[in-house]
C-alpha cells in the first residue's frame, strides 16, 4: 500500500473535521503534486458515480459507492473506503 490512504484522509480532514472538506494544499505539502492530483482524480471518480435513486436510499447508495470504489481500487484499505463513503454520503445528503 502506498500513501494514498493517509493522503485521502488528510485531503478530507479526517478525523478532525465534522464534514468532508477538499484540502489539496495540505496533500501537496505533505505528499507532493502527484499525490494531490491522484486524490483529486479519485474524488472526481467518486463524484461521477450515479446510484439508482429509484432503488437506493442514501444508506444503500453509500454502501454501493463504497463497494464500487473498492472494486475499482482494491489497494485502498478499509479506512480509505470508509472515508470515501463518508464523503459520498455527505455530498448526497
Amino acid at each position: 500500500m502506498d500513501d494514498v490512504c493517509p493522503a485521502l484522509a488528510l485531503y478530507l480532514g479526517r478525523p478532525a473535521s465534522a464534514y468532508p472538506r477538499a484540502q489539496p494544499t495540505k496533500v501537496r505539502n505533505a505528499y507532493g503534486d502527484d499525490m494531490a492530483k491522484r486524490i483529486i482524480e479519485l474524488m472526481a471518480e467518486l463524484g461521477a458515480l450515479a446510484p439508482d435513486w429509484q432503488t437506493h436510499t442514501l444508506t444503500l447508495a453509500t454502501l454501493w459507492a463504497e463497494a464500487e470504489m473498492r472494486r475499482r481500487h482494491p489497494s485502498l484499505n478499509d479506512a480509505a473506503i470508509d472515508d470515501l463513503g463518508w464523503a459520498f454520503s455527505y455530498s448526497w445528503r
